[in-house]
């Protein structure tokens, strides 16, 4: 299996930008023939090796939406590494994301993803441009050591990696103890 994947990285992700990669190999079972096909409608299916701006993405799709356990990796200092993982539905991130400092460690965890019923008052002043279709999602931060360094709720538009706002009671850890910040009351104008 991790020789048919390594293939299969060869094949499918050989390089970007003219570079040659060299991805971890993920512990998934992926057949070699299925990889980056269409269904008869010309919709994605099965699982996809994509790359978009310097990431690449290893998820399953079905009906051409991303449905499934997904893998993104980033370009570190001289090799690709896992830089997050989680599962998509319907093409948005569902349950729990984990994503990763180029070492390894943890940086993120998010959990409780769903739709933003908590925070729609935050979300228009933060400038959403549709405020009720946002997501919410609970956020542990941790620092390289693998300690927590802040945790909260976060609402985001489209994706948790992008410029997810901080919401609610926030709790920062720092070696003088926690400090709580309204991270709503800062929203206000």
């Amino acid at each position: 299996m991790r020789f048919s994947l390594f293939i299969f990285l060869l094949i499918v992700c050989p390089n970007i930008l003219g570079q040659t990669i060299n991805i971890p190999l993920a512990p998934l079972n992926i057949n070699l023939e299925n990889i980056n096909q269409t269904d008869s409608l010309g919709r994605k299916t099965g699982y996809w090796c994509e790359t978009e701006g310097g990431i690449i993405t290893l998820c399953f799709y079905t009906g051409g939406e991303k449905n499934g356990f997904a893998q993104h990796f980033s370009k570190g200092t001289n090799k690709y590494y896992l830089s997050g993982s989680g599962c998509y539905k319907n093409n948005a991130q569902v349950n729990q994301w984990i994503f990763y400092y180029e070492s390894g460690m943890v940086s993120t965890y998010v959990s409780e993803i769903s739709e933003n019923t908590n925070f729609l008052k935050e979300a228009h002043n933060a400038g959403f441009y549709t405020p009720n279709l946002t997501s919410q999602c609970y956020t542990i931060n941790y620092d390289i050591t693998g300690k927590i360094s802040a945790e909260g709720w976060c609402i985001f538009q489209d994706d948790i990696e992008l410029e997810p706002q901080e919401v609610g009671t926030w709790k920062y850890y720092t070696p003088q103890g926690i400090k709580t910040v309204n991270k709503s009351l800062e929203l206000e104008y």
